[in-house]
């Protein structure tokens, strides 16, 4: 099957393999049968005669003792954005990985750590999409860590309110509040003569970043 592991790399750490799956040829391509692994028997042996979920069984050490579907979709959304990215990039990357053992599997401990948290797809495929900028260089290691990290922390229901941020309007103060709890945003007081403070919230460079590497302005 193209793109399917060797046996012995069915033996790597997942984080690891996560890694070299990102820098798979024609990604894109294997990532054409999605649907028809959301609706597959969530059953080993079927699982592995299908492109990329094959990959996906033995990347993440599923197979049988998969918990849920929930997991192998966020898996696939983010495959799904990471995929967007050419195949040079993302070889590329892999290649650097390769020079430094250790934060290789920091990449890979990350990824899945961050896959296995959330609750939406939607989140696996902003985090995708925030992997691609890393690997296009749009943003830098840093950076993405850093997203990554507002990414568990931000509710999804809030997006409507850091678009506001970024239009230079002022949001709800609980809204604010949380956006600044994810570090999207900062907070200020504004204090009239005479009068009470005013807490107030505008967009911080993550925040601007959040919104136009995931796509979402």
């Amino acid at each position: 099957m193209a793109g399917a592991l060797s046996e012995e790399d069915q033996h790597v750490k997942p984080e690891e393999s996560l890694v070299a799956v990102v820098g798979e040829p024609g990604l894109l391509g294997l990532l054409e049968t999605a649907e028809a692994v959301v609706h597959a028997v969530l059953d080993e042996g079927v699982l592995k005669e299908l492109p990329v979920v094959g990959i996906a069984v033995r990347v993440v050490g599923i197979g049988r003792n998969l918990r849920e579907r929930l997991f192998l979709q966020k898996l696939l959304a983010f495959l799904g954005e990471v995929a967007q990215v050419g195949d040079e990039e993302r070889e590329r990357f892999v290649r650097e990985l390769d020079q430094d053992a250790l934060l290789r599997q920091r990449t890979g401990e990350a990824l899945l750590g961050h896959l296995d948290r959330m609750v939406e797809i939607m989140k696996a495929t902003l985090l995708g999409r925030f992997f691609g900028g890393l690997l296009q260089r749009r943003i830098s290691r840093a950076t993405f860590d850093q997203l990554a990290w507002s990414l568990d922390r931000f509710f999804l229901q809030d997006l409507e309110g850091l678009k506001v941020l970024y239009e230079r309007n002022y949001p709800e103060p609980e809204v604010g509040a949380r956006l600044a709890n994810a570090g999207l945003a900062t907070s200020g007081v504004i204090t009239a003569i005479g009068g009470a403070g005013v807490m107030i919230y505008s967009i911080n460079p993550l925040g601007t970043a959040f919104l136009e590497i995931g796509g979402l302005v």
